[in-house]
């Protein structure tokens, strides 16, 4: 039997210490997706608590089905997307008459009132969106969480960090401060407290500019990577209006002061490589993606009630288990994930036997089938030997982990170990540390350069000074 990755890991976080919270709204989406993620919870966490905030507005509470309330822990608020007095929706040029507002107001609002409404207890916060499963228990304080820090993934398409756009809402001085960070948040119960009213409020102010200036908003927000045609530009204007209340969260974040460190290792989406090779503990399923004879999207599903007892589950991939390779082992693991969220909440709400569909008995069996391929440790390429003798795994890190682990010496180490960039991502004090050692290199090499040197120092700085100028930057 090949090595695994590592061992059961002892759990450095009391896991009563952790309370997971994700935002939802009362519509047919985000309950399914609730279903999947309460189910993937209990199956995989050790302990802990878990709360949905639920926006809803009057008139959609009177009408809720009762089973969906029931199906784990709620805190009930109004919802953001139909607030009357949000003046940051007043010039919205993409308004569409189905009620005013934006949704994702209720992520930052949710959680703000939580915390003024509920005597939290726990130390540490997961915050998710409900198009996210577990599959592995969380360790906050093992994957870096403090108070001051937070975990967050990595969102390298906010480009506005980058390109001048937050000095429409940012102090200079706290520009040094942002991190590209998105997906899930694990904090401190009290910098969550600190960040998530001005999180809202910065999300509003973001979501005005927006608005009133379209064309500026998403050229210094948005950074297209493939050339454009009409028909993708009108695509990635919505995208870019998506993504506002993500730079809400950053500029919060910067404004309290907290560090950032970006796990690659902690979520991925179905259908992508782990990093590393090293099997996360989150999936978010957020894209399309195919599996044998299964197409997921879940935008295909959005008005799916499961309340009604519809018989429906995501469609079989057709693929032996044995087969596959890690990617698509977890790609079956996810479809497996909800289909067995399903099953039981049919079970749960007294669905007819006639209307439980016979699948519903194989999905445990799946998902124990494919643990096996998602944690182990191999090479898989014949060359990784020969790779691994000429240097490739110092060379080449990021690739001969994932594929070549055992030549490499990989299983079971942690990937700080392995990659020693990882250690500091989007922590700005160690970045400004670095910066200052370099001022003093920089200062240094300057007094004792020559003539020659100093005039290709000035090219190099001219040439930086026209890029900044291109960014908006000074």
């Amino acid at each position: 039997m090949p090595p695994v990755l590592s061992d059961v890991p002892i759990m450095r976080t009391d896991p009563a210490a952790l309370h997971v919270v994700f935002s939802a709204e009362c519509i047919p989406a985000f309950d399914w997706e609730s279903i999947g993620l309460f189910y993937s919870f209990y199956r995989s966490q050790r302990a802990g608590k878990i709360t949905r905030l639920l926006a809803c507005s009057d008139e959609q509470l009177a009408s809720y089905p009762k089973y969906n309330m029931d199906m784990g822990p709620t805190f009930v608020h109004k919802n953001m997307r139909f607030d009357s007095a949000n003046d940051a929706e007043k010039d919205d040029p993409f308004h569409d008459q189905k009620g005013q507002g934006y949704a994702s107001y209720n992520k930052p609002y949710s959680v703000t009132a939580w915390l003024e409404q509920t005597e939290v207890e726990e130390e540490y916060i997961l915050f998710l969106d409900t198009d996210m499963f577990f599959r592995a228990p969380v360790d906050p304080v093992a994957l870096g969480v403090a108070r001051g820090n937070v975990v967050s993934a990595e969102y390298n398409y906010l480009y506005g960090t980058q390109s001048g756009f937050a000095r429409r809402f940012l102090d200079k001085s706290l520009h040094p401060r942002m991190a590209q960070v998105g997906g899930f948040h694990i904090f401190h119960r009290e910098d969550l407290r600190a960040i998530s009213p001005l999180w809202l409020k910065f999300t509003q102010r973001v979501r005005a500019f927006a608005n009133s200036d379209p064309e500026a908003f998403y050229n210094e927000s948005f950074h297209a990577t493939q050339p454009e045609s009409d028909g993708t530009v009108k695509v990635h204007h919505s995208q870019a209006r998506w993504h506002t209340e993500m730079y809400g969260y950053v500029f919060a974040a910067a404004t309290v002061g907290v560090t950032h460190r970006i796990r690659r290792d902690v979520m991925l989406y179905p259908g992508y490589e782990p990093y590393l090779g090293r099997p996360p503990m989150i999936m978010h399923y957020g894209s399309d993606f195919k599996l044998g004879d299964a197409y997921f999207n879940k935008m295909s599903h959005q008005q799916l009630r499961l309340e009604t007892c519809p018989k429906f589950l995501f469609p079989d991939p057709h693929m032996p288990i044995e087969g596959m390779n890690k990617r698509d082992a977890m790609a079956q693991e996810h479809l497996s994930t909800l289909n067995a969220a399903f099953c039981a909440f049919y079970k749960k709400i007294g669905c007819k036997a006639d209307a439980i569909p016979s699948r519903c008995k194989s999905f445990e069996a799946e998902l124990l089938a494919v643990q096996p391929i998602i944690s182990r440790c191999v090479d898989d390429h014949e060359g990784c030997g020969g790779w691994q003798q000429n240097g490739e795994c110092i060379r080449n890190p990021k690739f001969m982990h994932a594929h070549c682990a055992v030549s490499c010496d990989s299983c079971g180490k942690p990937i700080d170990d392995l990659d020693a960039t990882e250690r500091h991502l989007g922590d700005w004090k160690w970045a400004a540390k670095q910066r200052g050692q370099k001022k003093l290199q920089t200062i240094g090499f300057i007094e004792q350069a020559t003539e020659e040197e100093l005039e290709g120092l000035e090219e190099s700085i001219s040439a930086r000074r026209a890029e900044l100028t291109d960014k908006h930057e000074l």
